[in-house]
């Protein structure tokens, strides 16, 4: 079992995703992460920028 960063309940590993060096439950993750629609690499939402056809994009690509 692992507890998750966000809502700090446990979960099975295999059900766990990962930003960096923390594990967050799915709901959580989606919650708080997002993927670039270029490179697919995981964004933080506070730091996503959008394209003018409103696809999420990381700092690099935008």
């Amino acid at each position: 079992m692992m507890t998750c960063n966000s809502c700090e309940r446990e979960f099975d590993s295999d059900n766990m995703r990962w930003f960096g060096d923390d594990p967050y439950c799915e709901d959580c993750f989606f919650d708080s992460f997002t993927f670039c629609s270029r490179c697919e690499e995981t964004i933080d939402r506070e730091y996503v920028r959008y394209n003018s056809s409103d696809e999420a994009m990381c700092s690099d690509c935008y």
